[in-house]
């Protein structure tokens, strides 16, 4: 699943944060692997550097919300890459 953020905001869009919630209430003893991305459209190492501190909040945004909605820490796994978009969600045994 992929989850949409305007670009350059870390913060979620209401139709992410609800698809968040629908996965948490789902998503029974599975972990979430969650890869941010930052929007990256340089490679100069300023901007590479920005796009994976965007990745990271991104990711990092979703995991809360996941663990406001009852997810354990334990249970979730966050990772960044600058190129791309969004937040990608996945479920795992």
């Amino acid at each position: 699943m992929n989850l949409a953020f305007d670009p350059g905001s870390a913060v979620l869009t209401a139709g992410s944060a609800e698809a968040v919630k629908q996965v948490a209430a789902h998503r029974q003893s599975q972990t979430v692997v969650l890869t941010g991305y930052g929007d990256a459209v340089f490679s100069d190492p300023a901007a590479q550097a920005s796009a994976l501190t965007l990745a990271l909040s991104r990711a990092q945004a979703v995991a809360n919300a996941l663990n406001a909605a009852g997810v354990p820490v334990s249970a979730i796994r966050i990772g960044g890459e600058a190129a791309g978009r969004g937040v990608s969600l996945r479920l795992i045994q």
